[in-house]
């Protein structure tokens, strides 16, 4: 196990210093170093300091002569600190004997994780008692980490973002050292929220390791304490918060300011000064401050926007009522078992269809009906499809006398279909033994849920099994996600990336397609994915993390032989915004709008068609808008390292260089005065 250093600044603590040194000493694993600065303390602290480090070899004392502040007593600390892990705690704060060993423990599995944290916990003095407010019932489980996975990568912490703040408290993490160093550590001019903003930084490039266990204690402030007179100075508070603008208006923390726009819950551990210091600072404030004043018509700083707050409860109203099964499949703790529909639509794939029919035939759970509808197939089809009919009475059959299409052909099949959710699957794809219970079990955790996804999966005949693509990229990982989707909380995770949706891997609605008039033949290829973006925008979604169906790679299936079509393919465009600005579409519209990653599903060719279309400029002002933070800090982060390269290889430092060139100035001018001395 890899070593830590805690560091605790104290000054004049000595009625609590021995309990919060008792905790360090207990410790199961102990620390590497354990530094205490005392800031010029007047009590005994200096005594019961050079008591504990005659004991103990690992206790580094440090002492300054006069008060200097928490920040030098930190600055000189962190030049005795050499290990891989760092813990700063307060002198009037204790730790539990299993801190060390399982903070560390829990970062050395998650190596990516550039800090740990516990549970929030207040110790009061008064009382003698101990609030773990993970399990206080006042905070409507705000402050409870069981719900969070174990390891929040940037991503999935940025999602967690969408229903609450992430709470860390700072007395209860452990940092890796290096991340604490490339985040800034500790800035001075945020003062009492330095240790708030650095954590929501690492947070946010290198992702947080849960810990849902009370490992670190903070002891309740008194009125008269440094904290709680700072947090009382309207003046001071002010200042602070117009310093975090600053900070955050820096090109080093561009990427941070742009996630503090798209989520101004991250501003709630600040105080009500927060909002006057961004009326008073425009020039700061302006990324942040209507964002901001929207969450704040549902917080604890009340706003005149009438229209703002009845947009968010609108929004919490309708997602409770996906939580409640608004549609009645939920009724006093009885479920209603779901009916499943499989339709299929074939066309001479004679060659793959025994394999595909007896997936779907060997499930756990078999579908309610099968449905396939032959389109004027000359090959064997027929004759298979017929076999499988008398096998398994579950399986209707339609045959057409001419190929009409493969949408034509859905589109049968979806009219005779009378499950609550259809699965459409290909004639070539495979689908796990699972597939269909495991969806079946989710649709009744999560009554009335529009669409059930399974993780997105390829099927190689080289390979011969599933290759799931989050091996490929983490944005087809569905295990870092939460297990459903309400509809505001789909979009808060747009803000940040996409869902991928595949349909033979997902159960939708049935009503809700026919609603929608079924499939937009017009949008060929993209009519089952536009479908299922509209129903997961409108009834919410839930997603599987395992990939229990595949799509079959095949250079001339009807998708791949389409989207090389550039002529087809922007006919496909040209629908699609027609749909969008349809009058019943207008909600579809304005999540399009606000949440332009939703089109990253397509073809990379949409963004040349929206540019040649003056239909489509509210659609590429909206993607520009959504893509220019990270496009700008890319820029920034390429030209930095170029910098950065330069005076690293040259060994310079800017003052350094301005130190040469004045000298060498000096040298020029004296040389010319010689000369001219010389001269005369």
């Amino acid at each position: 196990m890899r070593s830590a250093t805690i560091i605790i600044p104290i000054f004049n603590e000595s009625s609590t210093l021995r309990r919060a040194l008792e905790a360090v000493v207990t410790q199961s694993v102990l620390p590497h170093k354990l530094i205490l600065v005392d800031d010029g303390s007047t009590d005994l602290t200096p005594q019961i300091i050079e008591e504990y480090a005659d004991l103990y070899p690992f206790i580094h004392p440090l002492r300054n002569l006069e008060n200097l502040g928490i920040f030098a007593s930190l600055k000189k600390a962190f030049y005795y600190v050499d290990t891989e892990y760092l813990a700063v705690i307060s002198g009037n704060d204790f730790l539990m004997p299993n801190f060390l060993e399982r903070s560390i423990g829990t970062l050395d599995e998650y190596p990516n994780a550039g800090l740990s944290f516990s549970s929030y916990a207040i110790y009061d003095p008064s009382t003698g008692t101990i609030n773990d407010l993970s399990l206080d019932p006042s905070t409507n489980g705000a402050f409870d980490l069981r719900k969070y996975p174990r390891y929040l990568s940037p991503t999935l912490f940025r999602a967690q973002l969408g229903g609450g703040n992430v709470w860390m408290s700072s007395n209860a993490v452990l940092y890796r050292t290096k991340c604490l160093i490339k985040c800034g550590g500790f800035q001075e001019v945020l003062r009492w929220y330095s240790d708030w903003f650095v954590n929501v930084v690492i947070a946010l490039r290198y992702g947080v390791c849960v810990i849902p266990e009370m490992l670190g204690v903070i002891s309740a402030r008194s009125a008269l304490s440094h904290s709680a007179l700072a947090y009382s100075n309207q003046k001071a508070q002010q200042a602070v918060v117009k310093n975090l603008l600053k900070v955050l208006a820096k090109p080093t923390y561009w990427d941070i300011a742009f996630v503090f726009s798209r989520h101004p819950v991250l501003f709630t551990p600040l105080d009500r000064e927060v909002l006057n210091t961004f009326v008073r600072y425009p020039i700061f404030s302006w990324p942040y401050i209507f964002n901001f004043s929207q969450y704040c018509t549902n917080a604890l700083i009340p706003l005149h926007a009438d229209k703002l707050a009845k947009a968010y409860i609108k929004n919490k109203r309708i997602e409770q009522q996906n939580l409640s099964g608004k549609d009645g499949a939920l009724i006093e703790g009885h479920i209603k078992s779901p009916t499943i529909s499989v339709i299929m639509a074939n066309y001479n794939h004679a060659k793959y269809l025994r394999e595909s029919l007896s997936a779907i035939c060997s499930q756990s759970r078999l579908p309610n009906e099968l449905i396939i509808v032959d389109d004027g197939s000359t090959d064997e089809s027929i004759s298979i499809l017929e076999e499988y009919c008398k096998r398994y009475k579950f399986i209707t059959l339609v045959k057409n006398n001419i190929n009409k299409g493969q949408l034509e052909s859905i589109e049968l099949a979806l009219g005779l279909a009378r499950g609550d959710y259809i699965n459409w699957v290909a004639a070539d794809d495979r689908m796990a033994p699972e597939f269909l219970r495991k969806s079946e079990e989710m649709i009744k955790n999560f009554p009335g849920v529009g669409v059930v996804q399974s993780e997105y999966a390829l099927f190689y005949e080289d390979f011969g099994k599933f290759h799931p693509q989050k091996e490929v990229a983490e944005v087809f990982n569905y295990g870092r996600m939460p297990a459903y989707f309400s509809p505001w909380r789909y979009k808060e995770w747009l803000k940040e990336e996409i869902v991928w949706l595949s349909t033979n891997g997902a159960l939708v609605r049935r009503d809700e397609i026919m609603r929608m008039g079924g499939y937009n033949k017009k949008l060929e290829w993209h009519a089952d994915w536009f479908a299922n973006q509209a129903i997961a925008l409108r009834r919410g979604l839930c997603v599987i993390p395992e990939p229990l169906a595949a799509l079959r790679v095949l250079k001339t299936s009807y998708s791949a032989q389409g989207i090389n079509n550039l002529n087809r393919q922007n006919e496909v465009y040209k629908e699609l915004f027609r749909v969008l600005n349809e009058k019943n579409n207008k909600d579809l519209k304005t999540d399009f709008l606000n949440y332009p990653v939703i089109l990253s599903a397509l073809s990379p060719n949409i963004y040349k068609f929206m540019r040649s279309n003056i239909q489509c400029y509210r659609f590429i002002l909206a993607y520009f808008i959504w893509k220019s933070p990270s496009l700008i800090f890319n820029i920034r982060n390429k030209y930095l390292y170029k910098i950065q390269e330069f005076k690293r290889k040259f060994k310079l430092n800017t003052m350094t260089f301005i130190h040469n060139t004045v000298h060498r100035l000096r040298m020029i001018v004296s040389l010319i005065l010689k000369k001219w001395l010389d001269k005369n």
